[in-house]
């Protein structure tokens, strides 16, 4: 279903929207007046086509766009999240890699999730997902996949946590041996 008109897409355009102002060494203009309406549309707009402004919860009843203005202000800033938009799987075995996501996850989880919700790994996970490019969203779809690759094996993937990120890790080392997965990640642009 890859069309620039599919709702997926939406995760295209709102992470080369930001993406673009970190290879253009601008992410202060990301809350400037001109760009801060426009840089919580993207966000929020990418996060309700991926299911998060269901009218069931905290985010979809209480909240407009301007909820996200403290995020970006945060991420505007070039050296909160400076070593954050750089990594992928492929950092995963680094212990100081985990502690930055950690650290991210925890940052986004109190600038997002609504006061009175309980922690949502989901709803923050996609933030991580759609701005930086750093995780995967860890989802129903995600967590039943990998719940029953490595439920096993102790990690249900219920948490963003430091065992989950190192069983993505061996995810990724253990069928990347024929570099198919970094093949697929050269040939699979984003829409623009």
């Amino acid at each position: 279903k890859r069309s620039a008109n599919h709702r997926y897409a939406s995760f295209d355009y709102c992470f080369n929207y930001f993406r673009s102002f970190k290879e253009n060494n601008r992410l202060r203009d990301l809350a400037t007046k001109e760009n801060i309406e426009k840089s919580c549309l993207h966000l929020g707009f990418y996060l309700a086509s991926w299911g998060m402004f269901r009218m069931s919860g905290r985010l979809g009843q209480e909240v407009s766009v301007k909820h996200f203005e403290k995020l970006i202000v945060e991420i505007s800033n070039e050296q909160k999240f400076a070593e954050i938009w750089d990594i992928d799987a492929d950092n995963y075995k680094d212990e100081q890699t985990r502690k930055l996501l950690l650290k991210c996850f925890n940052e986004i989880s109190g600038l997002v999730v609504p006061k009175g919700q309980k922690a949502d790994r989901t709803l923050v996970t996609k933030v991580m997902l759609g701005i930086f490019g750093c995780v995967p969203a860890f989802d129903d779809l995600f967590i039943d996949t990998f719940k029953g690759l490595y439920g096993k094996q102790g990690c249900a993937f219920t948490t963003f946590n430091d065992a989950a990120l190192l069983k993505l890790d061996d995810f990724y080392r253990d069928n990347n041996h024929t570099k198919t997965i970094d093949e697929l990640a050269q040939e699979t642009k984003t829409w623009d």
